[in-house]
């Protein structure tokens, strides 16, 4: 779970999330999203933004390695339309 320290300034106060099965070796998916308030999981394990993925133009994000079909992707996103 994210702590205050994830964030300079206020408090998060809403969160989006989504939940998604890739198909073989997929790497991108598009959704909406408030850049640089954007956490991947891939099965369950926080991804690091800029190494294990981009995400900075509130409409894409890609994977750095495909992921395959038997794995998770979940996207958390605080604060939706707040300027990051």
């Amino acid at each position: 779970m994210s702590s205050k320290v994830d964030f300079i300034g206020t408090e998060p106060t809403s969160m989006q999330e989504w939940l998604y099965t890739p198909t073989a070796a997929q790497t991108t998916w598009t959704l909406n999203y408030t850049a640089g308030r954007l956490f991947v999981f891939l099965n369950g394990i926080k991804l690091i933004r800029d190494v294990d993925f981009t995400a900075d133009n509130g409409t894409t994000v890609v994977l750095t390695s495909g992921a395959a079909t038997t794995d998770r992707i979940e996207f958390s996103c605080f604060d939706m339309g707040a300027s990051s």
